[in-house]
């Protein structure tokens, strides 16, 4: 049994707090309108195994990913977008969900179990090519109704806002350490930084 699910993921995921001097009035909040992202699909089984996560990066062409070393099985692809497609979810299929449901059969030992796919009504997974491949590979698929999803869907009641907060909290973690490493170098006013 397996869930999936995309999530949006900000380069520069933004709190809502910022920093300013001491005492001023109006204290704009940067960063909250950067739209930059990926797409990351996670998933996780029945069993609690996290599967390889695929990565949509905006981009034409392969040069738009980065050449950080991910874990292995990572799917890593692209789109004008960044957003989950049909062609990025027959990717996801091939590289990570197939090589998955076949290890895990072999060592069951039940070649002709099927499995139980969760995913939620978005467009990307109802195409016609997609149920065909989730078909041929012996899928049998529960879709959460519409707008149920965070009600129904595992991972966004369990997983998606866990990590989006261990994101932010990093960023907060790393940013403070800028301004530590800035301020014991003696940089008092930042706006100078950029000269």
């Amino acid at each position: 049994m397996v869930n999936w699910d995309q999530t949006p993921l900000h380069y520069i995921p933004a709190g809502k707090w910022t920093m300013e001097a001491e005492g001023t009035s109006k204290v704009p909040i940067a960063g909250g309108a950067d739209k930059r992202a990926l797409t990351a699909i996670f998933t996780v089984t029945l069993s609690g195994e996290f599967l390889p996560m695929q990565l949509i990066y905006s981009g034409k062409t392969s040069q738009s990913l980065p050449k950080h070393k991910f874990p292995a099985g990572f799917s890593l692809t692209q789109n004008p977008s960044h957003w989950s497609n049909e062609e990025t979810m027959l990717l996801y299929i091939d590289e990570v969900l197939e090589p998955y449901i076949t290890a895990k059969r072999a060592e069951l030992n039940q070649p002709t179990t099927p499995a139980l796919l969760i995913y939620d009504a978005f467009r990307a997974h109802t195409t016609d090519r997609i149920q065909q491949r989730l078909e041929e590979l012996n899928v049998r698929v529960v879709m959460v109704p519409k707008n149920m999803t965070d009600h129904l869907q595992p991972l966004d009641i369990s997983v998606n806002k866990p990590a989006k907060n261990y994101m932010k909290m990093r960023c907060a973690e790393w940013y403070t350490e800028q301004v530590i490493r800035l301020e014991n170098d003696g940089v008092r006013n930042y706006d100078e930084l950029g000269t």
